[in-house]
């Protein structure tokens, strides 16, 4: 800058173009591979204290707090919402942080905006859930520090450990079934629910007949499905 020059410079300037077009551009002009994390950046408002406040406090959440989808290779949060995890924030920010908290609104916005590749999958109350999942899962939502989250996290992690040890042997018996079906049976069963078996299923109404059956599937890997169908004068074991 000259003396005597009265230029006044501001960091308000917002980036054109979206992150996917800056990541493309990137890679193809200068052979740069960008991440999700370095994207999200141009998201944060750079003269609001309270955004680069929330933004390091949901970096590191984010860091200790969640998985990897295997389907898309995005992050996932187990809660019931955002509004829980609005709720650990403000929690950290009055007992830990000693910092004052962003609107529900803004911090809503901010999330969906700057870490849209992490997704929030709602808990489930499903029947037949790991007893171990669900213990897990209820301690981390009375979580009231990240030191607590991210050693329920670990747990998590050496959990998943032991099931996903159990399923690699699944599978392995599985291909054993499909790519030798004369030397080695692999079969797949289940029952489909009994209310979806009345003839005639009108879901939402009342149904005119009550006849009761029972559908029982078999998946025999590398062979074929088999449905065997049952109604009430056949004894289930």
């Amino acid at each position: 800058m000259k003396h005597g020059d009265t230029t006044i410079f501001t960091d308000t300037t917002k980036v054109q173009d979206s992150p996917a077009e800056l990541k493309k551009f990137l890679k193809n002009a200068y052979g740069i591979e960008l991440t999700d994390l370095q994207t999200s950046r141009l998201e944060i408002p750079a003269r609001s204290v309270k955004a680069k406040a929330l933004y390091e406090w949901l970096d590191k959440f984010i860091t200790v707090a969640s998985c990897i989808n295997p389907t898309n290779g995005k992050l996932q949060l187990e809660m019931c919402g955002i509004e829980e995890l609005y709720l650990i924030y403000v929690s950290d920010c009055i007992n830990m942080m000693k910092e004052p908290y962003v609107t529900i609104k803004y911090f809503s916005k901010f999330f969906n905006k700057t870490f849209s590749f992490v997704q929030i999958r709602k808990k489930k109350s499903v029947t037949g859930k790991c007893n171990i999942c669900s213990i897990l899962s209820y301690l981390r939502s009375k979580c009231t520090s990240t030191t607590e989250i991210a050693a329920i996290s670990k747990l998590f992690a050496t959990h998943k450990i032991a099931f996903m040890g159990e399923r690699a042997t699944y599978y392995e018996r599985r291909s054993l079934g499909q790519n030798y079906p004369k030397d080695h049976l692999s079969l797949i069963t289940d029952g489909m629910a009994q209310q979806h078996c009345i003839l005639p299923w009108m879901k939402g109404k009342n149904q005119p007949v009550d006849i009761k059956q029972h559908l029982q599937g078999t998946l025999v890997h590398g062979k074929n499905i088999i449905i065997y169908r049952t109604f009430n004068n056949v004894k289930v074991v």
